[in-house]
């Protein structure tokens, strides 16, 4: 598992390396809630997916490449960006991790 430190700020987008993996984030707050896109390679894995608390943000296999991301929310609050690092965290785990 992968603590991924992000900005208190509403829309953001970075890229970060996980299990050989280039992944590119954007994480964008509509209406009070949080919204993920993610790109492993430069080839999309999907589209403003809303993010939960303390679920895979995107349940499925077959779009995951090495592991999932996951908001651990201690507050069970939806993501928000006031809470990041706070309550809130995202975590990448691989797919020995998820699978486990």
């Amino acid at each position: 598992m992968v603590k991924i430190d992000l900005d208190k700020i509403p829309n953001q987008m970075f890229t970060i390396l996980l299990e050989n993996t280039m992944y590119r984030v954007q994480l964008r707050t509509i209406q009070g809630l949080t919204y993920m896109s993610v790109w492993a390679d430069e080839e999309p894995l999907f589209y403003s997916q809303l993010c939960s608390p303390n679920i895979f943000v995107n349940p499925y296999n077959y779009v995951s490449v090495g592991g999932k991301f996951l908001f651990n929310c201690l507050d069970g609050e939806y993501p928000n960006y006031n809470q990041f690092g706070n309550t809130q965290e995202l975590l990448f785990y691989t797919a020995e991790e998820v699978n486990a």
